[in-house]
């Protein structure tokens, strides 16, 4: 059985997955419509990869509960880097302050998510160990 902080950590990464997927889209949009992108860059690559990496980590989470925290937590650093380049980063590479601390508010999940994650990693073990 999986444990409500590692429940609310899938979660966390299934919402944060699918909102860079959503955040890439609409910078490209953006960008196709002469407008600048939400953030510095917009990537169709990076969407595509954030839902399939999003998938794995869907699958993997029941049966190899301890690979799903380490690939979610290596999938944190990107996102720790995109939230440190808002703060010292021209902020005239985001359209808007929103978009600029929407970016951070969203990478905060991609941090969050494997934190709890942890947190549910070391609740099972404990379980086991009993």
């Amino acid at each position: 059985m999986i444990p409500p902080t590692m429940r609310l950590a899938v979660q966390l990464q299934i919402t944060y997955g699918v909102l860079v997927a959503l955040w890439q889209i609409v910078g490209l949009w953006r960008l196709s419509q002469g407008e600048q992108a939400l953030g510095p860059t917009a990537s169709g690559n990076v969407a595509v990869f954030a839902v399939a990496s999003t998938g794995a980590l869907y699958a993997l989470v029941r049966a190899f509960p301890g690979v799903y925290v380490g690939i979610a937590s290596l999938l944190a650093i990107p996102a720790l880097f995109t939230i440190q380049n808002a703060f010292v980063a021209d902020p005239t590479l985001w359209p808007s302050p929103w978009a600029r601390w929407g970016g951070v508010a969203l990478n905060g999940l991609g941090v969050l998510a494997p934190t709890l994650a942890f947190v549910g990693w070391r609740q099972i073990r404990e379980r086991e160990q009993r």
